[in-house]
């Protein structure tokens, strides 16, 4: 079938109801609410809120919400404490406002949180009155409230009610009269319709004027319902129900003269015709058009599993489900007729039982739509825009031959002419001529062949399926049959069709078969299961059809059940339902959208959902025509999302996605509560948060999935992860808990599977239980920051201690050195002092004169050198020369001096501690020379450059070193050595190894060398 084909014929299907005969109107089967403890006799007003949840206004138990699972009733202190409720509105906030005998509540059903309106006669703003004000809202979201003739208009910056001064087509008089205002109606253009004594005033906001539209003899307006943009259907007390005009204002009787339609709704069928469904003394099915009562709740036609011997109220909500409320219960419906019924109302002077034919075949031109009539009674033809053209009683028009009323089948060639299976022949029309092709006289039988369906093949060549003498090859343009394909113990030939790779099928009364072409013959395939031997299912197992689906898996339809084959697999299994049980007899089977297998049986029709394992039969209980037989009736789709099966008489289509929800259906959390405390929570879509307070023995968190249908189950399951066990349990009616769980993130998953959807509903929380103050983030910062203040200040008290010793030891250390100076210094000057007295008292002048000079000259170095600790290497050597020149003049020059520094020093920026070298020279001369000799005594000074530091060499040839006795006596006598040993130590910063050893082995004048080492600073 091409894509144009399928679509037009879309359009036959979708206006053949209208065009033959009036749609079949909608069965309702209601389901009851179990928890009906607060409901029975009491329900007054109904609300289906923006997510999907249902409230009921109560007379006796206040407020009350139904998710689908459990009812909760909201009457309390600290919620809503009236226990009448007239009216419930939802703004466009997701806020209710509830009219009550207490006033007007304005509430918040996802933080509870409310606000109560109520008459103060102190205050003008206030609501006029607190028995039952009557609220509603306009389509620009105002709120309004009347009471008594009195209409006021909420002012949401002020929160004030402001009574409105009206206008009006009547007299004060007259206005004071009719204005007694009860309820109200906001239609679908925004206008706003008061009830009122004899009629309706219609207001206009805009300039406050009511607008009267009485009704004669008509009193006290009990409901009213819109059909379309000007027309309304209003019931007046004991009047009956009237069809009003807003254009014209005209009232007209429509139905229940002098009687009570206490509440009223329209609802929609399939195809979208209206119906008026009513509550008088019983509830009733009334035709829009005409008035007429289709059904009632007396004779169950239409409305199934009622409950209730007094009906108060009725509400339809947007996904067209109805709810009722009686004296016993309260029920809510859907429309379980979902398939529209064509009767085929044509007359032929051949046949009186017509309507008893039914639909075999479809076949489509490019002109018209072809409907064959099982039973020899020839076929329908409908145009393209769905309108019946005629009714082909028989082919050719005019002959006379016994199979002349029966089509099988039909086939258009490429060259436009029209081939016809007839039981003995096939009738070829071309341009209004017919031709007969009989089987050959070597491939008949006494049997009538029973053509049916024509394949094309690749080559040109057509199959031709026939019931009795097998399957023929046929040349189409010879009009020639070439060869017989015929098997032995098949009775009948059932089916023929290919595969999506081109493969060719058959079906017969023993089995399945497929053509081979390199052997050019079909070879059978057992269609098998593993629970029983292949024998059983192999052996007269009628194979009514095969069904290959988009993945090329064959379907097989037998008398015995309903068998599969995967693609490329060699072995048909059979299913089973969910109870492992089999389906019995199916004529055909088709797979749609959703993988779901819909068969055709005996007398009705099976719908499988694999993945759900869920089994759904429908039969005249839910809409299909009384005596319903799926034998041999049409069973195809019309395109990817209607099916056209046949019945006696019939035409039914359906769409198989109205047997599944809508998807509107959301889940959500209504509540969270802590140790019976409500908590709040927030985020948005399908991700929310809460915080738990600490020490928690119990909190409860309560979801809840909205799903109002009646012929479909769903479940709720909950995971919480982050826990011992992270399962998925269900939770029967949406309520979970947890007790005791520990300080932590927690992550909770919610999900709803619904049986006729395929989509699974998920959302998730984040439970942050919150810790003790002592396990907050905060107290563990506080309390390392604590401890690293403390590790702070314990490690400055460590460094500010070491560095105060360290400056103590340098001060210590700097009072030795000076204590070492103020000890060498008086020591020297005593030694100079001497050297003056001498020259005085020997009466020479000029040396006198002359190491006085020098000595103040010394003294100077020495004082400006006692000022640091170090100084400048060629600072102190100048102080040196100075004092050995001293040396030499105090001793007449008995002996000389050598300096000799390494050219490689920086003597410049080469400190050493002052009059570090004097104490080894002044050693040097005092002891080395104490024997006079001849004036060749040499003390040589030596500094050699190394690595890392200075080489001092202090040599004289002088009497040297004797024994160790006189060692030690020098060490003892020589307290300058000592002094300088301890400055070169604190100098370097360890011991320095001084070394005093003979110069040589000359035994009268060795010569000592004194050598130590001066480390760079």
């Amino acid at each position: 079938m091409s894509i144009s084909y399928r679509k037009a014929f879309l359009v036959v299907i979708i206006c053949l109801p209208y065009v033959i005969s009036n749609a079949q109107a909608p069965i309702l089967r209601f389901k009851t609410i179990s928890s009906t403890e607060n409901l029975t006799n009491s329900v007054l007003v109904f609300l289906k809120d923006a997510r999907g949840m249902m409230w009921f206004g109560t007379s006796n138990y206040g407020l009350l919400r139904f998710d689908g699972k459990k009812l909760v009733s909201f009457q309390a202190a600290s919620l809503i404490d009236a226990k009448y409720i007239t009216q419930i509105c939802e703004d466009q906030d997701s806020t209710l406002w509830i009219s009550t005998e207490k006033g007007i509540y304005h509430f918040n059903p996802m933080n509870f949180k409310r606000e109560k309106y109520s008459y103060n006669d102190r205050n003008p703003y206030s609501l006029a009155s607190n028995n039952h004000p009557y609220c509603f809202l306009d389509l620009s979201g105002n709120l309004w409230a009347t009471y008594d003739g009195i209409l006021q208009k909420f002012d949401r910056k002020r929160k004030a009610f402001v009574t409105q001064t009206l206008k009006s087509n009547l007299t004060p008089a007259q206005f004071k009269k009719e204005f007694k205002l009860g309820r109200s109606l906001v239609d679908t253009q925004g206008r706003i319709w008061l009830y009122s004594i004899h009629g309706l005033f219609l207001f206009d906001p805009k300039n406050k004027f009511t607008k009267f539209y009485p009704c004669t003899m008509a009193r006290s307006v009990q409901c009213m319902v819109q059909e379309n943009e000007d027309d309304f259907f209003v019931s007046f007390w004991e009047k009956g129900l009237y069809k009003f005009n807003a254009r014209t204002g005209d009232f007209k009787l429509f139905a229940f003269k002098d009687q009570t339609v206490r509440d009223l709704i329209i609802i929609k069928n399939m195809q979208g015709v209206k119906y008026l469904l009513s509550i008088h003394d019983k509830i009733n099915f009334i035709d829009v058009k005409t008035g007429k009562i289709q059904g009632s709740s007396n004779d169950k036609k239409f409305l199934w599993n009622i409950q209730g011997n007094y009906f108060h109220r009725m509400y339809i909500d947007k996904t067209n489900t109805v709810w009722l409320a009686s004296d016993l219960s309260v029920q809510y419906a859907n429309n379980i007729n979902k398939f529209s019924i064509i009767p085929i109302q044509v007359k032929s002077k051949d046949f009186d039982d017509l309507f008893t034919a039914r639909p075999s075949f479809l076949f489509q031109d490019s002109t018209y739509n072809y409907i064959g009539l099982w039973y020899s009674r020839g076929a329908l033809m409908y145009d393209k825009t769905g309108k019946f053209f005629k009714y082909i009683n028989q082919i050719p028009p005019k002959a006379n031959f016994k199979s002349r009323h029966c089509i099988n089948n039909m086939y258009k060639s490429k060259n436009g002419d029209l081939w016809y299976s007839s039981e003995d022949r096939i009738i070829i029309e071309q341009k209004g001529k017919y031709q007969y092709v009989f089987l050959p006289k070597e491939m008949a039988t006494e049997e009538i062949p029973g053509f049916r369906n024509i394949l094309p093949r690749k080559d040109g060549l057509w199959w031709i399926r026939t019931t009795k003498v097998g399957i023929l090859l046929f040349d189409p343009l010879k009009r020639r049959f070439l060869k017989q394909y015929k098997i032995d113990n098949v009775g009948v030939y059932q089916y023929l069709g290919y595969d999506k790779q081109h493969q060719l099928w058959m079906g017969s009364d023993n089995g399945v078969y497929c053509y081979d072409a390199e052997i050019d013959d079909f070879i059978r395939k057992g269609v098998s299961k593993k629970i029983r031997p292949i024998e059983y299912y192999d052996q007269n197992n009628i194979v009514w059809n095969i069904y290959f689906d988009k993945n090329n898996n064959k379907w097989v339809s037998t008398e015995k059940g309903l068998f599969y084959q995967k693609n490329n697999s060699k072995e048909f299994n059979e299913v089973l339902d969910p109870k492992g049980s089999s389906f019995n007899t199916v004529y055909k089977c088709l797979i749609d959208g959703q993988g779901v297998i819909w068969m055709n049986q005996e007398n009705g029709l099976v719908r499988y959902d694999q993945k759900k394992k869920v089994v759904s039969f429908f039969d005249s209980n839910h809409g299909l025509p009384e005596g319903y037989e799926g034998f041999g009736g049409l069973f195809n789709w019309v395109d990817s999302s209607t099916i056209l099966l046949g019945a006696k008489g019939k035409l039914i289509s359906f769409r198989p996605r109205d047997f599944t929800s809508s998807g509107a259906e959301k889940l959500f959390i209504t509540a969270i509560s802590a140790d019976e405390k409500h908590v709040l929570y927030y985020g948005n879509k399908n991700k929310f948060y809460v915080d738990i307070p600490a020490q928690t023995k119990a909190f409860h968190i309560y979801f809840a999935y909205p799903f109002f249908n009646t012929e479909g189950k769903y479940q709720l399951f909950y995971q919480l992860k982050n826990d011992s066990d992270q399962n998925w349990k269900e939770a029967l009616t949406g309520d979970v808990s947890f007790y005791g769980l520990k300080s932590g993130n927690y992550l909770l998953q919610l999900k709803a599977e619904n049986q006729l959807s395929s989509t699974v509903q998920a959302i998730s929380l984040e439970i942050r239980i919150l810790p003790l103050w002592y396990e907050t983030l905060w107290a563990r910062l506080l309390f390392f920051s604590f401890i690293g203040a403390l590790l702070f200040v314990l490690v400055k008290w460590r460094i500010n201690y070491v560095r105060q010793t360290q400056v103590q030891k340098r001060r210590i250390t700097e009072t030795e050195i000076a204590a070492l100076k103020a000890q060498m210094n008086p020591h020297f000057m005593f030694n100079c002092l001497n050297s003056i007295d001498a020259f005085i008292y020997t009466n020479d002048k000029a040396n006198a004169t002359k190491y006085l000079n020098k000595f103040a000259k010394l003294m100077r170095n020495i004082l400006e050198s006692s000022k640091n600790n170090v100084v400048p290497l060629s600072k102190d050597l100048e102080t040196m020369k100075l004092y050995v020149s001293l040396e030499e003049l105090r001793t007449s020059f008995k002996f000389k001096t050598q300096f000799y520094i390494d050219p490689n020093i920086d003597i410049d920026n080469f400190f050493v501690p002052p009059l570090l070298l004097q104490p080894f020279i002044e050693n040097a001369i005092i002891h080395g020379f104490r024997k006079t000799r001849d004036s060749d005594s040499l003390l040589i000074i030596q500094m050699i450059d190394e690595k890392d530091g200075v080489r001092v060499t202090i040599s004289d040839n002088g009497i040297g070193i004797q024994n160790n006795k006189l060692l030690e006596a020098r060490r003892h006598t020589s307290y300058g050595i000592k002094l300088s040993s301890d400055r070169l130590n604190l100098f370097n910063g360890m011991d320095t190894i001084i070394s005093i050893r003979n110069k040589s082995n000359d035994f009268n004048f060795p010569g000592t060398m004194i050598e130590f080492k001066l480390n760079r600073t």
